[in-house]
């Protein structure tokens, strides 16, 4: 399971919505709220984590589980997804850092780290969650 870090208890226990599980939801174009995420079961919360969108595929994939989770658990008209964007577009896959990130260390961040860097509203915060990551 792909929690960071500085995610807080309720994060570990699929309470609350990891930052692995937003990046997937931007990156794919699919609709999920905070909300609706304490709706669904454990076992269907722990897919959206386990999930890869690294390919387009993959991707599309990510987008029809949404899609079939909000209208099998949630009641949600179904939706295909689709605005989702290239990953090109993303700044965290980018090969330049956010003020205050060592553009050394950057490349070797994983992805949900490199989405919650620039996620973060401060260099105060960036600077805390690569502390907590380090340790």
């Amino acid at each position: 399971m792909t929690v960071l870090p500085h995610e807080d208890a309720e994060v570990h226990r699929l309470e609350r919505m990891p930052v692995s599980v937003e990046r997937k939801l931007v990156e794919t174009g699919a609709e999920l709220v905070e909300h609706d995420w304490r709706r669904l079961p454990r076992l269907a919360r722990q897919r959206l984590v386990d999930v890869r969108v690294d390919s387009t595929i993959e991707r599309r994939a990510f987008r029809q589980l949404v899609a079939w989770l909000r209208e099998t658990f949630l009641g949600a008209p179904h939706s295909d997804g689709s605005s989702e964007r290239r990953p090109s577009e993303h700044p965290w896959r980018h090969p330049s850092p956010p003020a205050g990130v060592d553009a050394g260390l950057w490349p070797d961040l994983p992805i949900d780290l490199r989405y919650a860097l620039f996620r973060a509203p401060t260099e105060a915060e960036r600077a805390r969650i690569l502390t907590l990551f380090r340790t």
